[in-house]
């Protein structure tokens, strides 16, 4: 319910003129003075409540913190109401809950009083969303109960957990004992998603086999679903479902223009289509056979190379498991041990700021521990140098297996 207050006055600014005095004074304004006309809006947040016995709420009114404010009860038996709107449910019944505002104005508050109440978390939800069910009041009273949704098929409710299933409405509560239904009522929508607006479309790196996308995220989204066809036209099918704000699509002929569009995804919902983007792979300059004749070049390169520095290869891998393995667990070792001493308030030692003995950590077997977790790390940091050592001397194989990966690439996109 709403109340306008329109409390209307006339703001004059008179200059002494003759003639005007008189006419003026007719309608009872002096002259030097102003007046303000202003437009109050009061509204309760609730106008209707339904409690169980033992509950508290709270009514609330708006604009009007400044205002004086009398609340009162038609059935304090089954409600009460103090100065702040503060509601206490007394016993079954309906009482009419009124606030009287600046000694003028009336806003009412409809108040239903029962022995239980079934209230849900959320009683708006989406497709796929999940809330719990509580029973507020003389839980006793229902005996053994059971719970039910009127739709199963919209809201099914298992011990209390409540799942949206399909679009709708639900009765949903539980059925007492001697047969009596309490219910709430939930609605579920369709999350209404909005099109990806896709921000970029170009060759990725080395692209000419590759096309990356990005967009920006929706809100609420889960996933986007990624469409891909070879003709504008073209029937455009999914190739993919990701997370991310990004997708790169590999595996594609040099030197061509393809097509994508996006979706948004949710739980039971989906978004339109974003706008169709395109974009071409770089042309490869060279002949099928020029590359060809490269790659074999390049192989044969890396088979020497491996055939020198082959050892090293086996050895850096041996290095690499034991950096990753032996000695990152060593130090979780040595610092859950230092953790585990630093618990242990195991020695008394004087502390000369209190006056007073006090139980503490062993310090020399902190110190231990310190000492140990320092020398596993400076291990693991010995190992890791070596590692990138080896790794720089091993840098022209590696460099031919990345160039050869690329000529095989290249090859495959014609």
């Amino acid at each position: 319910m709403k109340i306008v207050s329109k409390l209307t006055s006339v703001l004059l600014a008179v200059t002494l003129a003759a003639g005007i005095i008189p006419q003026a004074a007719d309608y009872g304004i002096d002259f030097g003075t102003t007046a303000y006309a202003e437009e109050v809006e009061f509204s309760l947040d609730k106008t209707s409540i339904k409690l169980a016995v033992g509950e508290k709420d709270r009514i609330y009114v708006s604009n009007a913190s400044n205002r004086s404010q009398i609340w009162t009860s038609d059935n304090e038996d089954s409600v009460t109401v103090d100065n702040y709107g503060n509601l206490t449910a007394k016993k079954e019944g309906k009482a009419t809950v009124s606030v009287l505002i600046s000694k003028k104005y009336t806003l009412e508050c409809q108040v239903e009083v029962c022995n239980i109440r079934i209230g849900a978390e959320k009683s708006e939800l989406f497709i796929g969303d999940s809330t719990k069910l509580k029973i507020y009041g003389d839980k006793k009273s229902a005996g053994k109960y059971t719970w039910f949704s009127s739709k199963e098929e919209v809201a099914e409710v298992v011990d209390g957990k409540l799942t949206a299933k399909a679009t709708g409405k639900a009765s949903v509560g539980i059925i007492a004992g001697e047969g009596t239904k309490y219910t709430c009522t939930v609605k579920v929508s369709q999350k209404k998603l909005t099109a990806p607006v896709v921000t970029a479309a170009s060759a990725g790196n080395n692209g000419f086999d590759t096309i990356v996308l990005k967009w920006e995220a929706v809100p609420e989204a889960e996933s986007y679903t990624i469409y891909f066809s070879e003709t504008k036209g073209g029937e455009y099918r999914p190739v993919s479902t990701v997370k991310d704000t990004s997708y790169t699509r590999k595996n594609l002929k040099n030197g061509k223009k393809y097509y994508f569009k996006v979706k948004a995804n949710a739980s039971g919902a989906k978004s339109v289509f974003s706008k169709i983007v395109s974009a071409a792979t770089k042309k490869v300059n060279k002949s099928k056979a020029q590359l060809q004749e490269d790659l074999e070049k390049k192989q044969a390169e890396l088979i020497a190379y491996k055939l020198l520095y082959g050892d090293g290869l086996d050895k850096l891998d041996e290095m690499k498991a034991f950096y990753e393995n032996d000695c990152m667990e060593l130090i979780k070792d040595c610092e859950a041990d230092l953790k585990r001493v630093k618990s242990q308030k195991n020695v008394r030692i004087y502390n000369s700021e209190t006056g007073n003995f006090e139980w503490q950590a062993d310090p020399k077997a902190v110190e231990r521990c310190e000492k140990n977790l320092e020398e596993a790390k400076e291990i693991a940091n010995d190992m890791k140098k070596t590692i990138n050592e080896m790794k720089k001397k091993l840098k022209p194989i590696f460099d031919l297996e990345d160039e050869v990966e690329v000529l095989q690439r290249k090859i495959k996109s014609f």
